[in-house]
């Protein structure tokens, strides 16, 4: 939407994506969703929860650090404290 990042999605009717994950780096979270990105150019993986099942949902560019994933931060407390730092 803001075309900070090189990357379009798509409305779609029906959930694309719903349930427990963890991003390359660890973090826990959720996520619920009805848009599909169009092309997975430079989409890093999000992980299911039993860690069998991977989906493209994580994008960066520079200092952004932009996901699907909607982060528990009392279960992520390390990642808390770098943003805090940042």
């Amino acid at each position: 939407m803001s075309e900070i990042l090189e990357v379009e999605f798509e409305l779609k009717k029906n959930r694309v994506r719903l349930g427990y994950y963890y991003s390359c780096d660890g973090l826990k979270g959720h996520c619920f969703h009805y848009t599909k990105p169009k092309s997975l150019n430079n989409a890093k993986c999000i992980l299911r929860k039993n860690h069998n099942r991977g989906d493209k949902g994580v994008w960066t560019k520079n200092k952004i650090y932009a996901t699907y994933l909607h982060i528990f931060f009392r279960n992520n407390l390390t990642f808390l404290d770098k943003i805090l730092k940042f």
